[in-house]
């Protein structure tokens, strides 16, 4: 009987009511790791990220754990707070790879950051993705890093045509941005953009992550008369304090927020000055043109953080289906066979159909490309107003 009770344990076999249930005694563990800005004006993304890996590891655990081949997984998230910047950023990839012996990053804002983190990560080989909008963060020389939200070359040429649309008399923009390499790449985005509609740029304004006195920065920006204000890749509460000041020195002009991925928070600080603001990634989660399983994933997030997600927590959940799938798929959680899964699949996922394209314009098929929702800030809400695709969908 003895024997019998021992190989119930080592199979994981009991009954219950008659019926055999299969429970996973030699459970494994695999660690996935997370980063972003806990604190700061960028606060909103770190979280975003964060909770959407957070409520697919809950997910996932939930049901028994991931069955990889033979294996059965718990997840558990190593989360570390990279304050936004570049040095901290290094020390923790540091902790996350040497320390915590992870080989998935799932999740991190802010281009500088990434950065700091690839130094690290790609000579290790670990799977890093990032919502972050650096346009050098993806390249051929970085095979193991991949955008899983869409960057500032997806996300502005179509902003700017779906805008151009509604408001045909828009010949002229001014571009603001935090000074690194997000900033900067974010405002590439917009020139493009404005090239490919004949916008002239009349001002391109950069100002240092931490400023709390935007005064002097929308008095560049209102001395170039612009006609459209872009603030392209700042954090929500920046765009939310410079749109305020606008709107009390009597700014008339259209707002577009290419990286207002969160706009509860921007909508918050800016008040109704906010009214008005295009955006294309900065989508009401539970807003009409909405797929039904981030509606569903932000109603979870809601009810079990108090706050509503921005797009990075869908994207962020989204990447981590991929990374699970491809592990149960493949029957591995070796890192190259399941960037071999990803490259030539079609992958379903909550933001809809999943493909990885950007080699035309990163040399390298490493940009996760979906469909993306137009919106506008009425009455102090973000108000979807309909699908559009990125041109690389096209």
């Amino acid at each position: 009987m003895k024997r019998v009770v021992a190989l119930g344990l080592i199979f994981g076999i009991v009954l219950i009511g008659g019926t055999a249930v299969t429970t996973y005694a030699a459970q494994k563990t695999l660690r996935v790791g997370c980063l972003g800005p806990l604190s700061g004006s960028a606060a909103p993304w770190g979280f975003d990220v964060l909770r959407g890996l957070t409520l697919k590891v809950e997910e996932v655990n939930a049901a028994g754990g991931l069955k990889v081949g033979k294996d059965t997984y718990k997840v558990e998230i190593s989360n570390y707070d990279t304050k936004a910047r570049a040095d901290e950023a290094t020390t923790v990839a540091k902790k996350l790879i040497f320390g915590d012996k992870v080989k998935y990053i799932i999740g991190n804002p802010i281009g500088a950051t990434c950065d700091a983190v690839q130094l690290v990560s790609e000579p290790n080989k670990v799977l890093f993705t990032f919502v972050c909008w650096g346009i050098k963060n993806l390249s051929r020389d970085k095979p193991y890093s991949f955008r899983e939200q869409l960057g500032p070359l997806e996300a502005c040429p179509v902003m700017y045509d779906y805008v151009l649309k509604k408001h045909p008399n828009i010949k002229t923009v001014a571009l603001v941005d935090p000074n690194d390499t997000s900033g900067w790449d974010s405002a590439k985005g917009g020139k493009i953009g404005a090239e490919k509609f004949k916008i002239k740029v009349v001002a391109d304004v950069y100002y240092e992550r931490g400023t709390k006195d935007f005064s002097p920065f929308v008095t560049k920006l209102l001395a170039a008369n612009p006609d459209m204000i872009d603030f392209a890749g700042s954090p929500p509460g920046d765009g939310g304090l410079m749109a305020k000041i606008l709107h009390e020195r009597g700014f008339k002009g259209l707002k577009v927020y290419g990286a207002c991925v969160s706009s509860e928070p921007y909508i918050k600080v800016a008040g109704e000055a906010a009214n008005g603001t295009y955006t294309g990634i900065g989508w009401d989660p539970e807003g009409a043109f909405v797929r039904s399983g981030v509606k569903e994933l932000s109603k979870r997030a809601r009810a079990k953080f108090g706050e509503p997600m921005g797009i990075n927590g869908p994207a962020n959940y989204a990447a981590a289906q991929m990374l699970f799938e491809a592990m149960q798929k493949k029957g591995t959680l070796n890192v190259d066979k399941i960037i071999e899964y990803w490259l030539s699949n079609r992958i379903e996922t909550i933001l809809g159909p999943i493909v990885i394209g950007g080699k035309e314009d990163y040399g390298i098929n490493r940009q996760f490309l979906f469909p993306m929702v137009a919106n506008v800030v009425r009455d102090g809400k973000i108000v979807n107003l309909e699908e559009i695709l990125p041109f690389q969908l096209r």
